[in-house]
């Protein structure tokens, strides 16, 4: 057995994950307790929490106002007041400020005219708190025990503070929703770790919990069988219509209100699957990449068959791998299997085709694996961030000169305080920021983000001849202070914060040599979301079709074949 290596240690957690989003049975989250007070007997319902709480209020469809409407419906006659108290970039701790402020004046967070104050200084029935997201987005809170024991002791504070004023007789805690839409990613991670902290808090006192985060996942998780494209947030790390709807679930299910979640369930469930595979029969897939091998990288794709009709007969599903590749097997008759490709992602989209046939109907569908990027992450440079504002002068690190070559990749850097650069390769897929885009490196991928953390990317890239190219710099993050420093072939093309560009882009003029080129971005993290995107763009009609990618940790001697 093939001893893997650091840089495939990601890979095989994914597939670990990959294994379970492909089970023939997916089953929804269980029900941790019970609420002693009923919403249909309830008269006030006040919901703490941040913009996911705001947005699940201010939007038609937020998940608040699905609540709203399906209590009215199983019933009219006995309906609570929901009042929500969400904040854009609250954390935990925050809200305890915003809670010690309102004590003796106005307060008020998204929702207009909804008074902190007042609001608190009633009576609710029951108290419903979901706060973690922004530790864990800027973040304030780590994977240590002591950050964790930190953090469970703030919430149990802040929770204890609220109850002093509102006086509920049920308090209810949502666990936090997705942040990143793959389970393994390290702020995934760390959600887990926070998720488990918060069922500790409430079976402790006495609290409810309400699976808003598993719901969310269970959502995300039977969307992707029906579409690889589907998702449950729209940044991801606010909820869209999907991830609205699994909130709304979680939130009544878990409140012991069965009845008014199967009319959300009912009524919005079948039409998210629909939209998301709006011709049946269909097929979907997903990707995970797995060990490396003398023949290349092997990569396991799974397949879901999916057909409605009453014969629910079995398809002959076929595999056509990338040109080069191969795949294993070639087809198979099942309404969801297994091909392993092997090959060298070499084009920015090596394109594979899924092809089903049946009795009841055959579809065709291309997948596509992009170029990965060598990354590392791991290391700390506050140096580049004097008072906080990024100077790519100020904040060298001893082996910037030498990686811009090409030198030492893959190497192990140790800093000054014992930090070392973890080497990994990672994939633009749709669970990340970015999306697929072959261009888009999400840090987070690799690294949980901490404040002034140093990320860098690296590809090697063959052109058969000297071409004139343009690099397309940009970021497509919602909220982030993001340095970043681009060198090709050791010359450094661009220094400066990209989110603070128009529009978060920049196009810089370059060459590319024959042969192999080398392609270096340095990108510095300050908070919140950490992706940028480095895409080498043909001029003057160059579509670039003869250009080949690749992640050595040594620069390649010979060209592509």
């Amino acid at each position: 057995m093939q001893t893997p290596t650091k840089s495939t240690s990601r890979s095989l957690r994914l597939i670990a994950v990959f294994a379970a989003l492909a089970v023939a049975v997916l089953l929804r989250p269980s029900i941790s307790s019970a609420a002693s007070t009923s919403l249909r007997t309830a008269t006030r319902v006040v919901f703490v929490g941040d913009s996911i709480t705001g947005q699940g209020a201010l939007n038609t469809n937020g998940w608040v106002q699905l609540i709203d409407a399906a209590l009215t419906e199983v019933s009219p006659t006995a309906h609570p007041k929901l009042v929500p108290l969400g904040g854009s970039g609250q954390s935990v701790e925050s809200w305890q400020s915003v809670e010690k402020d309102s004590r003796d004046a106005d307060r008020f967070l998204d929702v207009p005219k909804v008074n902190v104050k007042a609001e608190l200084d009633q009576k609710a029935d029951i108290l419903v708190v979901m706060l973690g997201m922004n530790n864990i987005l800027a973040p304030y809170t780590s994977s240590s025990a002591e950050s964790l024991d930190r953090w469970e002791k703030a919430y149990g504070d802040l929770i204890a503070s609220l109850a002093s004023r509102a006086k509920p007789d049920t308090i209810a805690l949502g666990t936090i929703t997705p942040c990143t839409e793959d389970p393994a990613s390290p702020r995934n991670k760390l959600r887990a770790l926070m998720n488990e902290r918060i069922v500790h808090l409430a079976r402790a006192n006495g609290y409810v919990v309400l699976p808003t985060g598993d719901e969310s996942l269970w959502m995300l998780q039977r969307g992707r069988t029906y579409s690889p494209e589907f998702h449950v947030t729209r940044d991801w790390v606010h909820p869209n219509f999907a991830g609205h709807v699994a909130i709304a679930l979680g939130m009544l299910n878990g409140l012991g209100d069965t009845d008014a979640a199967a009319k959300v369930r009912d009524k919005y469930e079948p039409g998210l699957l629909t939209a998301a595979a709006p011709k049946l029969p269909a097929l979907s897939w997903s990707v995970a990449p797995g060990l490396e091998t003398p023949a290349g990288t092997s990569y396991r794709v799974h397949y879901w068959w999916r057909d409605e009709s009453p014969a629910k007969a079995s398809p002959r599903v076929t595999m056509t791998p990338p040109t080069g590749w191969k795949a294993t097997p070639l087809a198979m008759s099942a309404t969801q299997g297994e091909f392993t490709l092997t090959g060298s992602a070499d084009k920015l989209r090596n394109v594979f085709t899924l092809s089903a046939s049946s009795p009841v109907g055959n579809c065709q569908v291309d997948g596509a694996i992009p170029a990965p990027w060598r990354v590392a992450t791991g290391v700390l440079n506050i140096a580049a961030w004097p008072s906080h504002k990024y100077e790519p002068q100020a904040g060298p690190l001893p082996w910037d000169e030498g990686l811009a070559k090409g030198e030492g990749l893959g190497a192990l850097q140790t800093a000054a305080d014992g930090r070392s650069l973890r080497w990994t390769r990672i994939y633009p897929s749709a669970d990340f920021t970015g999306g697929p885009n072959p261009a888009s490196i999400d840090f987070v991928a690799a690294s949980a983000a901490e404040t002034f953390e140093a990320g860098y990317a690296a590809r090697w890239i063959y052109s058969a001849k000297e071409r004139s190219v343009s690099l397309k710099l940009g970021s497509n993050v919602f909220a982030g202070n993001i340095g970043l420093a681009v060198w090709l072939n050791g010359e450094r093309k661009y220094a400066a914060v990209i989110t603070s560009e128009p529009q978060k882009q920049a196009t810089i003029a370059a060459n590319l040599h024959q042969g192999w080129n080398f392609l270096l971005a340095k990108s510095n993290h300050f908070t919140w979301q950490w992706q940028v995107s480095i895409d080498i763009v043909g001029v003057t009609g160059d579509d670039l079709t003869d250009v080949r990618y690749a992640t050595s940790d040594d620069k390649p001697k010979d060209s592509p074949k």
